[in-house]
């Protein structure tokens, strides 16, 4: 998909298109990794560079309770996300999938930070608020992921309202 034009054609058909990168779950799933080997190995470096106290002790054991929390924030929070139809489709980096109606979405605020979007999305599922994050380039889409949310919202409202039957009059 190149243009704003392919993408308004894709939503009115109603075809299933990725807002995500592909691979994206991957990538930041080994990005993760990387991320708590490269604690681990500074931890053990921390350790084992000269005589090892308790405030060494203390600090590699903050380090390492942190690191970890920030990998299972990211596991639960970091999603990949998909178009079809009027349906919102998340997979998340532990392969849970949820599935909601695009209209259910609240908010949708994107950030860019050299070059990477960071997509917070707001939606309801069965009456409780939830939210996701996911993460891209600008350049997998024709613009930015917010933008191409909050159009597939318009379309499956304009559907919605499509379908609605109009007034009765009694003549």
């Amino acid at each position: 998909m190149h243009t704003k034009n392919e993408l308004i054609a894709e939503l009115d058909n109603r075809k299933r298109f990725s807002i995500s990168p592909k691979k994206h779950t991957k990538k930041v799933q080994i990005a993760l990794y990387f991320f708590l080997a490269s604690v681990f190995t500074f931890n053990t470096y921390l350790l084992f560079s000269s005589k090892i106290t308790f405030a060494k002790l203390a600090i590699v054991g903050a380090i390492t309770v942190l690191a970890v929390a920030i990998y299972f924030f990211c596991q639960k929070r970091i999603k990949s996300t998909i178009v079809k139809g009027d349906t919102l489709i998340l997979k998340s980096l532990n392969k849970k999938s949820k599935v909601t109606s695009l209209r259910s979405v609240k908010s949708v605020h994107t950030k860019s930070v050299l070059g990477m979007d960071w997509t917070r999305l707001d939606y309801t599922l069965d009456g409780r608020a939830e939210s996701a994050v996911f993460l891209g380039h600008s350049n997998n889409i024709p613009f930015s992921p917010e933008e191409t949310i909050k159009e597939a919202v318009y379309w499956s409202k304009k559907r919605k309202a499509n379908l609605k039957p109009g007034p009765v009059s009694a003549n």
